[in-house]
């Protein structure tokens, strides 16, 4: 009985090696994706903003706004400060005094996500004043978090209906509600 085994084990084994068309054996080559293209996949994108603002300097310093808040969403500190730095500089006399500078120093200044989004929620509220009355046609969706912040809550700016949290980024991507339409 053990030398039927043998036999039979040895059988199986030539005929698994066994290359019937006489080829080498091709080695299978597999794409192993890394955790950076995995993110870079995963990215979000802000809908395009179909809100009318008529005046187009607050339409610039929204737009800014919505490349911040993505990249929030996206948990990309580098580019929310990089873009805070430009809207800072940016901004002219006719913006001095609407908080905007100030709402925006600490994101300005540092690459730590949770400083950012704490920062980006006083922003939200300059940016909302500021849109507020200047929409001649479609929306901006005001949403709010309950959660942010340790259960404070907190609001913020977009450009669509769907739900896409810059105070959680991916941790909690959907938590939120529209809470306001501007229009």
């Amino acid at each position: 009985m053990k030398k039927i085994l043998v036999y039979a084990m040895a059988a199986f084994l030539v005929a698994c090696g066994e290359n019937k068309s006489g080829n080498k054996s091709e080695e299978q080559v597999l794409e192993v994706d890394t955790l950076a293209e995995k993110k870079e996949a995963q990215k979000h994108v802000s809908a395009e903003r179909d809100a009318v603002i008529e005046d187009e300097l607050i339409a610039s310093v929204y737009d800014q706004y919505n490349k911040i808040k993505t990249a929030l969403v996206n948990s990309d500190p580098k580019t929310a400060k990089m873009v805070a730095v430009e809207l800072i500089k940016s901004a002219g006399p006719e913006l001095e005094n609407t908080g905007l500078r100030e709402s925006l120093s600490v994101m300005g200044n540092t690459e730590n996500i949770d400083e950012q989004r704490e920062s980006f929620s006083a922003f939200t509220a300059v940016v909302k004043n500021m849109v507020e009355g200047k929409i001649s046609s479609g929306t901006i969706y005001y949403d709010y978090c309950p959660m942010a912040f340790n259960g404070k809550g907190a609001y913020w700016l977009t450009n669509e209906e769907n739900i896409q949290n810059p105070y959680f980024g991916d941790k909690m991507l959907n938590c939120g509600t529209v809470d306001a339409k501007l229009q």
